[in-house]
């Protein structure tokens, strides 16, 4: 029975697989309604081809029903068509299936919603543009027809042409002319459709065609330009007759006129020695500028056909022009048109931009040895009386003529033109001819001009070159206005140096001020030299006294070299400019005469001179700095310095306000100066021979040194100068070159005793040289001993923050625990980072220390700090020995029991802003503090001994002291029993110069064992080890690693360094070969869309590349936290990071080994509801799998974890057990035991179906398989 019921389902759905899937379409034979039929082979209206001339009824085509008023007839013909006019004419997109659109042209009367009415006696209809999918029938992919219902005289023949897909046309006899019911049509094509409806009347009628023209666009219509123009200035010189055919005159240059004369620019593709040189679409050549001034100077006469008698060559060489033969050659902007590659262009390959001035002239030499000339001037205009002073240069016109594909030379024959004679122009025969000398070059190639009567003049020049060569001639117009004193004269002019005019300032004044300088305004006096000034300000500025409607511009030169200027009409405040930069400065003022004024411009040029100064002085001998009395100031010159008098060679840091000038020391460039013979060292500063020297005399004194012999022996000393540097003991451990009656501060410590400190100022405290400095015994402190779940910033030795512990895998594990509003914003009152000790959580917040219940939040037990807590909160306190260790806002650090917060030491302060986490290791805390960008810092280490437990605020001695410019922002030290490894800031204003430096030094006496001096941008996270290397980021972006050997050094072969973007400040974690860090898309993403995010990077192997960055929703600034507790049962392990933005929550990373893209299942962990706000926090972890963390709104917030750990994963079942095993398939099993709920629905015969011949057969096929597969499933498990 089952078998008959299987081959009845079969053979029902091989039935089913005969029947065709039919789509109608629309469409209409030449003689009746047709179908565009997907059965049919395609018509040659489908296929964009011309129909043939055949009669309606030759091949009847498949008809089906159209809607009544598509076939319906027009209305009553118009009465005034004549018989070689269309008395009717309706037109169409296919067959109006859209009628709110489809209808373009309607006769008078009719109801439909056309644009256009049809008049038989307008011939032209343009329908405009329609969009590719408007023309397109609906369901297909395919172009509709365009259809004409039309009705013309009796007898009278309608001729259709129209336009074919490939470009052609085609034509075809209307058929349907005064049919009721059909349409004539044809297939519209994408672009331009021409339609022509040509009416042929009856051969009675005595009357000739008409001819309809419709056009519609398919598609978007491209919009037609204007030819492009482009004013230049013309100018024809003829070499071989001393004159000028055309004067320099403005013309405009039309793109496309060479191809209105038969010509043609170089078109797309055109090379000459490898570079472009064609005209594109929207540029005008010199060809085109050429023909446009033949037809300036000709006008009518000068046409395609008669341009042969002014006009000679080729389309890229020309041997006539304005009738005149020769050797022709042209500039544009006094040089002839060559690229890089001795690539000259030919006229109709260069381009010309608006104000080009094109120069065309005819050698005279015979050996095209021509010196193409010009004046500095080709215009000016200039009052009655008024001097002028004109330059003429030149240079060979075919220097730079040479072999395609070179490098262009640059030009060397350029000369200043000496003994020219310089003539006035006069029109004769409507040429410029030589007339009136005017006076000869000098050997700068200047003459000085002036006329007496106001006109207009034209000057040129005739001469050689210094090789003999004739020079072409150059061109200078000239009007000369009659002079109206005022209209562009100055009435009055102050200039100061600085905000506040002054007899300190002022250096240039009227004859009615009464400032003390002797430099006085002239208003006919146009060149000012006014001595040299001060760099202390950059600015000069103007009170200008201007003519009724003149205006002043100032003309500079900007502080970063740039040409600029500045609108000085209304100065009465003084206008001012930053133009003064060491050494010679000039600034023009240009006066613009009121309009309507017959006078041309006049310029005051103010020369200044500015002396350079120094920003710092220096003086050190031996390492350590010999300090300048009085102290450095760059308004001061004199100093004197004590030294010893053994020093030979004393090192001289001199800083110059400018870096462009330059500095020497006693006449030499080498900043080490030998002092043997001389007391006396000059520093001077200079540029462009402006000056200024700093001196210094040196105090020889008979200097002394000192040993220190400490008991314990492993003591550590530390000497300071009276302003606090370090000072270093050579090899044998001795300081040398002490001046007498100077306060030298000791400092003496060591690990579990009682650090001694003195001052030392005279030798006579030595004994032979040496000061003993005995220490005694720390007396014993009775202090908790805890254990802490995370009692460190990243709670590990190797800075490396991973957890092993059930943390939130996603959010649905994540449920608030508990949140405390502690604090507020992110300055002194933030909360802190917290750390988790003893089962409590502290922190601390202003000057107040807490512990925490981690249960609940609340304060156990609270104290006082000795001030404020110091790095805006974002380092946690740490806990070692019994003790937390606080940052505080001076400098130092404070220690307190760990049981009742009460202080035991506060260490000296150390710098600025204690902002970098504390490391603890082996006794001893190591921290740095920063100032500013450029100001010096230390990085320091202590003991942690509490020396006096019965004084709760002794001051604890650093141990030692590592200073650096620029200091160290948010650094941790990693610190073995060899090294101390820690970063600094580059030392600049900026955050990625090439300059901080990698520090690894003796983690007890401070001692540099290595360093790495080019790292890019500041370090500003913790070093982390891992595997025998170290990692860490920079501000400018960078993650490095190098390999840190077994003494302490760098493996400085094995640096690398990777840019994930364009800040980290945070601290890596380290985890199986993978690291994760965060960083910065672009700035600091405070709206969290430009790219910030994890950075996943592979360091197995020593390698260092980006696997894939997983974005978050702002910049991760702080280091993330890694949990591993899912890694056996899952793979997978879960990286926890903060951002700092809104809301400032945690964002959760999913990761396994192999993965190379970011998991779906990133996402926020935890949003807070209430405590919303930015955030720079890392995230510590607890026994139990809770997230600690803080934000900017000073909420400390507790998030736990519901998570459990996975069973492990069950075998794999083999397929055809009877095991429940289902074949796999898109959105779950096909037709498992007891259930067929997760079959996908088969596509139906209702579904669309596109292509053609279509047919369901895919698709029973599908299921006649799906069929068989259960029966025999079925019958496996009978």
């Amino acid at each position: 029975m089952k078998k008959r019921v299987l081959a009845l389902m079969l053979a029902l759905v091989m039935a089913l697989s005969l029947l065709p899937m039919m789509v109608a379409a629309e469409g209409e034979a030449q003689g009746g309604v047709n179908v565009e039929n997907t059965e049919v082979a395609a018509t040659p209206e489908q296929a964009g081809t011309p129909q043939p001339e055949e009669s309606p009824a030759a091949e009847p085509e498949p008809t089906i029903e159209v809607p009544a008023e598509l076939g319906a007839p027009m209305m009553a013909p118009a009465a005034t068509a004549a018989a070689n006019q269309l008395s009717a004419l309706r037109v169409q997109i296919g067959f109006a299936i859209h009628p709110d659109y489809d209808y373009l042209l309607k006769n008078d009367g009719e109801d439909y919603n056309a644009p256009y009415t049809f008049d038989p006696t307008d011939y032209d209809y343009d329908f405009g543009a329609i969009s590719v999918e408007r023309a397109t029938i609906d369901g297909m992919q395919k172009l509709n027809s365009l259809r004409f219902k039309m009705e013309a005289a009796e007898g009278a023949k309608v001729t259709i042409e129209y336009s074919n897909a490939d470009g052609t046309r085609s034509s075809k006899e209307a058929f349907c002319v005064n049919h009721e019911s059909n349409t004539d049509w044809v297939q519209l094509i994408k672009g331009e459709n021409v339609v022509k409806l040509t009416v042929t009347p009856p051969t009675d009628s005595g009357l000739s065609e008409t001819t309809y023209t419709l056009t519609l666009y398919v598609g978007e219509k491209p919009v037609v330009k204007d030819p492009a123009k482009v004013k230049v200035y013309f100018t024809f010189y003829d070499g071989k007759n001393y004159c000028f055919p055309v004067g320099r005159t403005e013309i405009t240059a039309v793109e496309g006129t060479a191809a209105k004369y038969g010509m043609e620019n170089a078109k797309a593709g055109h090379l000459v020695g490898g570079m472009d040189h064609s005209i594109k679409a929207g540029q005008v050549s010199v060809l085109d500028a050429l023909l446009c001034a033949h037809e300036a100077v000709y006008g009518a006469a000068f046409t395609k056909d008669t341009m042969s008698s002014y006009f000679g060559g080729s389309s890229s060489f020309v041997s006539k022009i304005f009738g005149v033969d020769g050797g022709i050659g042209y500039a544009v902007n006094d040089r002839l048109p060559v690229g890089p590659k001795y690539d000259g262009y030919a006229i109709n390959e260069y381009a010309l931009s608006e104000g080009d001035d094109v120069y065309f002239f005819i050698y005279a030499s015979p050996y095209w040895g021509d010196y193409l000339s010009y004046f500095d001037k080709k215009q000016l205009t200039v009052n009655a009386g008024e001097e002028i002073t004109l330059k003429l240069s030149g240079y060979m016109a075919m220097e730079q003529m040479g072999t395609p594909g070179k490098d262009t030379r640059p030009i060397t024959t350029m000369e200043n033109i000496e003994g020219a004679e310089i003539d006035l122009l006069d029109e004769n025969a409507g040429k410029l001819e030589f007339g009136d000398y005017l006076g000869e070059t000098d050997e700068n190639g200047k003459v000085t001009l002036k006329f007496d009567k106001a006109g207009t003049y034209y000057v040129s020049a005739i001469g050689e070159s210094s090789t003999t060569f004739p020079i072409t001639g150059p061109w200078c117009e000239i009007t000369v206005n009659e002079a109206k004193p005022g209209d562009s004269d100055l009435k009055g002019m102050l200039v100061y140096n600085g905000t506040v005019a002054n007899n300190t300032t002022v250096i240039l004044k009227n004859s009615t001020d009464s400032f003390t300088t002797t430099n006085i305004f002239e208003w006919n006096k146009y060149e000012y030299d006014l001595g040299t000034v001060t760099d202390s300000s950059n600015q000069l500025r103007f009170k200008l006294k201007l003519p009724t409607g003149a205006k002043a511009t100032l003309h500079y030169t900007d502080l970063s070299g740039n040409p600029a200027t500045k609108d000085a009409t209304n100065s009465s405040n003084g206008a001012w400019i930053s133009c003064l930069k060491p050494g010679k400065n000039t600034v023009k003022v240009v006066i613009t005469p009121p309009a309507g004024s017959t006078v041309g411009e006049k310029t005051y040029t103010i020369n200044v001179n500015c002396q350079p100064r120094l920003t710092a002085l220096a003086l050190s001998a031996n390492g350590n700095e010999a300090y300048l009395n009085p102290a450095f100031k760059n308004s001061v010159y004199d100093y004197s310095a004590d030294i010893s008098a053994a020093i030979e060679t004393v090192l001289v840091t001199a800083t110059p306000k400018d870096a462009s000038c330059t500095v020497t020391y006693n006449g030499q460039t080498d900043s080490n100066v030998d002092i043997k013979d001389t007391d006396t060292i000059v520093v001077r500063v200079e540029k462009d021979g402006i000056y200024s020297e700093y001196t210094i005399k040196l105090n020889k004194k008979t200097a002394y040194t000192v040993k220190f012999e400490t008991y314990p022996a492993n003591a550590i000393v530390r000497l300071q100068d009276p302003k606090k540097a370090i000072l270093s003991p050579n090899a044998d451990g001795v300081y040398e070159n002490l001046m007498p009656d100077t306060d030298y501060t000791w400092v003496v410590t060591c690990k579990g005793y009682v650090t001694k400190t003195g001052t030392l100022n005279t030798p006579a405290q030595l004994t032979n040289g040496v000061l003993s400095v005995i220490l005694s015994a720390a007396p014993a402190s009775n202090l908790p001993d805890y254990s802490g779940e995370w009692p460190t910033f990243r709670n590990s030795k190797n800075n490396n923050a991973l957890t092993n512990t059930v943390t939130p895998d996603s959010a649905a594990t994540a449920e608030l625990k508990w949140a405390k509003k502690y604090g507020s914003g992110w300055g002194p009152k933030a909360v802190n980072v917290p750390i988790i000790v003893n089962n409590h959580i502290y922190i601390a917040r202003n000057d107040d220390i807490f512990c925490l219940s981690k249960d609940t939040g609340e304060a156990v037990v609270s104290g006082k700090l000795a001030s404020p807590q110091g790095g805006y909160g974002t380092n946690s306190m740490v806990y070692a020995e019994g003790m937390v260790f606080v940052q505080l806002d001076n400098g130092c650090i404070q220690a307190l029991r760990a049981d009742t917060l009460e202080s035991l030491w506060v260490t000296e302060s150390i710098g600025d802003q204690t902002i970098s986490p504390i490391t603890y290791y082996n006794g001893y805390i190591y921290t740095g503090t920063w100032g500013s960008e450029t100001k010096e810092q230390n990085f320091a280490c202590f003991s942690v001994t509490d020396e006096d437990p019965a004084n709760g605020f002794e001051i604890k001695y650093a141990t030692w002291l590592m200073p650096h410019m620029g200091g160290y922002y948010w650094v941790g030290a990693y610190v073995n029993d060899v090294c101390a490894v820690f970063g600094s800031d580059d030392g600049t204003s900026g955050s990625d110069s090439p300059t901080a430096v990698l520090y690894s030094v003796n983690p007890v006496t401070g001692s540099v064992i290595d360093t790495i001096n080019d790292v890019k941008g500041d370090i500003r996270c913790c070093v982390v080890y891992d595997s025998g290397r170290v990692y860490f980021t920079t501000k400018g972006g960078y993650l490095y690693s190098v390999g840190l050997n077994s003494n302490g050094t760098f493996d400085h072969a094995s640096i690398k360094s990777i840019q994930i973007g364009s800040m980290s400040t945070s601290t890596p974690v380290i985890y199986k070969g993978r690291l994760y860090v965060g960083c910065s898309g672009k700035g600091y993403d405070w709206d969290g869309d430009s790219g910030s995010g994890i950075a996943v990077v592979d360091v197995s192997g020593g390698k260092l590349d980006i696997i894939y960055k997983a974005s978050t929703p702002g910049y991760p600034q702080a280091g993330p936290l890694v949990s591993t507790a899912f890694e056996n049962s899952t793979g997978k392990v879960y990286v926890y990071t903060t951002y700092n933005n809104n809301p400032g929550g945690i964002y959760i990373i999913e990761d396994s080994a192999g993965q190379t893209e970011p998991s779906a299942n990133n996402g926020n962990l935890y949003v807070p509801e209430t405590y919303q706000n930015f955030c720079i926090s890392t995230i510590c972890a607890d026994s139990e799998g809770t997230l600690y963390y803080k934000n900017d709104s000073g909420a400390l917030i507790a998030v736990k974890s519901t998570a459990k750990l996975p069973d492990p994963p069950k075998p794999t079942p083999t397929p055809g057990d009877d095991d429940g095993y289902k074949p796999g398939w898109p959105g779950g099993s096909i037709l498992g035991p007891g259930s067929n709920s997760n079959v996908p629905t088969p596509p139906t015969a209702e579904m669309p179906v596109t292509g053609g011949e279509e047919s369901i057969l895919p698709i029973a096929m599908l299921i006649a398989g799906a069929v068989m597969l259960v029966a025999l499933r079925r019958k496996n498990r009978v």
